[in-house]
């Protein structure tokens, strides 16, 4: 199917140069019949006018997780995500600060569900009148929007080695959201965090391993994160996007922008 669009496509739209890169490479497409538009993400204003107390209280209570107290990872659950080895790296880095995985499981997703249920992260909390167990990585299936938003703005960082996106819309939804990131320097991940991310080799752990520790110590490094994150996100706003797209209307159908 993918041959079959890219020889009969008038034109080509992808959302990164890696991405443009792999298409022409794979499906032999003359590299001017294919534009990189990039992304853009658009968190509806009525999740961002929020008060930070109000989200605060919701991770609270919802989920037990307290304010920039927790790591996260957002994504489905599969082999390209990297999972198996950022748990490893966060045992690893010696943090006591939860991992909380938020994501749907997708396919051959057995490894890092059992990786996930590890006892080594398993303890448990003694009061006057029970036993309670605690989960140091923790994992959120379902969520709504709003759910998913807060927990962005709560989290000490967003966690996202992934081994190839032809993106990484995570990423980019977490810098705009002022959440500090650590991703990965291979495929499409590095053209959306620029100099705004903490970038490892997803391959490696304990060079992740190492990052993680800077983010869980560092309050100087989350606050540039921060502020670079923002900056970057801007570059990727839905404004930015329609110009892009209007451009190559424009020029496909020879009228100029549209």
């Amino acid at each position: 199917m993918m041959r079959y669009l890219c020889r009969t496509a008038d034109h080509i739209v992808t959302v990164s140069e890696n991405s443009r890169r792999d298409i022409i490479e794979f499906f032999n497409v003359d590299e001017k019949r294919i534009t990189n538009t990039y992304q853009a993400v658009r968190i509806p204003q009525k999740f961002l006018d929020v008060k930070l107390d109000q989200v605060v209280e919701t991770n609270i209570n919802s989920f037990g997780l307290g304010y920039e107290d927790y790591f996260l990872f957002l994504g489905a659950i599969e082999p390209k995500k990297n999972l198996s080895r950022l748990i490893d790296a966060y045992a690893a880095s010696g943090t006591k600060r939860p991992l909380v995985v938020v994501g749907a499981t997708a396919w051959q997703f057995a490894g890092d569900v059992e990786k996930i249920r590890d006892e080594r992260f398993l303890n448990y909390r003694i009061s006057s009148d029970s036993v309670a167990p605690i989960r140091h990585v923790r994992h959120l299936s379902y969520l709504d929007f709003q759910q998913v938003v807060g927990l962005i703005r709560g989290a000490r960082a967003m966690l996202f080695p992934s081994l190839y996106e032809g993106f990484g819309l995570p990423v980019l939804e977490a810098m705009q959201l002022g959440t500090p990131v650590m991703t990965s320097n291979v495929a499409s991940l590095p053209e959306v965090a620029g100099d705004a991310a903490v970038l490892i080799n997803p391959l490696d752990i304990s060079e992740m391993a190492g990052a993680i520790k800077a983010l869980d110590q560092d309050e100087q490094l989350r606050l540039e994160l921060r502020a670079r994150g923002r900056e970057r996100a801007q570059l990727f706003s839905p404004v930015q996007y329609q110009n892009k797209i209007s451009e190559l209307y424009g020029t496909i159908l020879g009228v100029g922008r549209v």
